[in-house]
Parts: structure tokens; C-alpha cells; sequence
């Protein structure tokens, strides 16, 4: 029998839905598997609220995500009067997403602005602003004829870090599947992939890294599989903006073809099934339309 982790999602209705996913027989997702159970032990999710794009729930209104931010803007700087200088221009969202994104790499994590009430606030500041990523990437996606972008991110208060093993960086794609499940990026900063998503020429050199650890930390792809054309043009695209920045990227060691760039994510869990049409994709996500929350995430014993 394979091995199985579980995501279960609930929604306010009190209806909860169980989604199992296979575990990959590769070392990294055997690690990642490990990871889990320890989360489960040791620690607690982070964030129950993290799901994105999906039918109803509070990260996939444009109005809520500009509220949640303008209240955590509103919160911080109530405690230190003018901190925060930017807010989310409607206009050109994205260029003052990657302002605040440089300048949260800055503050958000820093023992000078840290404070036990204040913690809550500073998650819920970076969490909806990827959540506004992720809704403007998804309506670029909509807009081409691709699913919605839904996804789910379960991160735990206090995970066990691994590095990762030069054998794991060739794990890295920019393909995703509809229903797996990816390492997630778990620490502050940019990587080469995010920037080339929100064309950010605003990170400050420092808060350009790569993925370097392991987590139990995971991303959860329920939006379109990414098809052989589709794979060729990111490919090249990636590769003509890291060309267009390899001056400073050099400068900072990074080289073109090293896999140590760790560009896109590694895959470790899958769910099972047909979900190779748009309807056979839309009839499982139907099934959790309402879905607001993450109750568990673990591997079946």
C-alpha cells in the first residue's frame, strides 16, 4: 500500500472533505513525509485560512484582500506611527505588491518591530499580499482559458528545517499538476521564480534566495496542468528574463543552468485520479466550493 498524506478541508457549514494524496517514491518526498509527521507532533499550522483562489472563501475577493491589507497596514502603524509608507495601488497592483513585498523583507521578521500582539498582524500583512498575487496571476490565467488558480498553503509555527542534498535541485520544474503537492518556499525572501512572476526589479540583493531547506511547509496546486507548449514558452520566457538581469545575477553567483537556482518547485505527493479535462477538474472542485479553512495535514499511520 502507498504511502498517503491527507489534507482536510472544512468549511463554516461544519462540512469537512478529506483528500488524500500519494506519496512519491523519491527521497526528497520520503523527507517531506518525515517532516509532516514531526509537524504533526511538535508543532501546529500556522495559518488555517491560506486557500486561494477557490469558490467563496475570504482570498479570492480583490475588496477583502485590499481591506486586509489597508487593516494590517492601519494596525502596524498604529504602533509605530508611519512605518509603513506604501498601500496597494489598484492601478498598477503589482509594482506596489513588489514595493511592500521589499520593504516586509526588511521589517516584518526584524527584532526592532516585534512584538507578541503584532505577530498576527505581520502574517496577515505578507499572507494578503501573496494572496493578491495569486489573484491577479489566476485572472492573467482565467483570461487565457486556463482553470482558476486555486491552491492551498499549510505552513506550522515551529517546522523542522533540512537542507536540501545536491540531488534534490535537480527535483526543481516549472510544470505543475493539477493536485500535487509542492515543497513550499520557507524562508523570507524572493526567489528567481517569484521574481520572474511579478517581473520584480525592486528585491534588494539580500533578499534574493533561492530555496535552500526542506519543510514541512507545503503548496498544493488545484489549478490547471501545465501542458508541453505551455512548458516550452515558460521555459524560455525564464530564461530570456534571468538574460535580461544576468549582469546583477552573476554578480550575486548565480549562473544560468545551475540547478542550484532552484527555480519552480519540487513535487512530492499526487493526487489520484483522471483530471486530464477541464471538466473532469471542475467536477472535483465543485465538490469543495465553500471550502474556507485547513483542519489537518498528515500522513496516514
Amino acid at each position: 500500500m502507498k504511502p498517503i498524506a491527507r489534507l482536510v478541508l472544512g468549511d463554516a457549514q461544519g462540512n469537512t472533505h478529506a483528500i488524500p494524496f500519494e506519496i512519491e517514491p523519491r527521497p526528497i518526498a520520503r523527507r517531506w513525509a518525515e517532516s509532516l509527521v514531526f509537524a504533526n507532533r511538535l508543532s501546529r499550522i500556522r495559518e488555517s485560512n491560506r486557500l486561494y483562489n477557490f469558490p467563496h472563501p475570504t482570498f479570492s475577493s480583490e475588496e477583502l484582500i485590499v481591506s486586509s491589507v489597508d487593516g494590517a497596514v492601519t494596525k502596524i502603524n498604529g504602533v509605530f506611527p508611519g512605518l509603513i509608507p506604501y498601500q496597494i495601488d489598484r492601478a498598477n497592483p503589482q509594482h506596489s505588491i513588489n514595493q511592500i513585498h521589499g520593504f516586509f523583507a526588511d521589517t516584518g521578521h526584524g527584532d526592532r518591530y516585534k512584538r507578541d500582539d503584532l505577530n498576527p498582524v505581520w502574517n496577515e500583512f505578507n499572507n494578503s499580499l501573496h494572496a493578491y498575487e495569486s489573484l491577479l496571476r489566476s485572472r492573467r490565467n482565467e483570461a487565457q482559458g486556463s482553470d482558476p488558480s486555486a491552491n492551498v498553503v499549510v505552513t506550522w509555527d515551529d517546522p523542522i528545517y533540512q537542507d536540501l542534498e545536491d540531488e534534490d535541485y535537480k527535483q526543481f520544474t516549472v510544470a505543475k499538476r493539477f493536485g500535487t503537492c509542492y515543497v513550499n518556499y520557507c524562508q523570507i525572501g524572493r526567489h528567481l521564480f517569484e521574481m520572474f512572476q511579478a517581473d520584480d526589479e525592486i528585491a534588494a540583493d539580500d533578499h534574493i534566495l533561492p530555496l535552500r531547506r526542506l519543510s514541512a511547509d507545503t503548496y498544493i496546486w488545484f489549478g490547471s496542468t501545465t501542458g508541453p507548449k505551455s512548458l516550452k514558452k515558460r521555459q524560455e520566457d525564464i530564461e530570456a528574463w534571468f538574460r535580461k538581469h544576468e549582469p546583477r545575477l552573476n554578480a550575486l553567483g548565480f549562473r544560468w543552468g545551475d540547478p542550484r537556482l532552484a527555480i519552480g518547485w519540487i513535487p512530492v505527493a499526487t493526487l489520484d485520479g483522471d483530471f486530464s479535462t477541464y471538466q473532469l477538474r471542475q467536477s472535483f472542485m465543485s465538490r469543495l466550493s465553500g471550502v474556507d479553512r485547513v483542519i489537518a495535514f498528515g500522513v496516514d499511520a
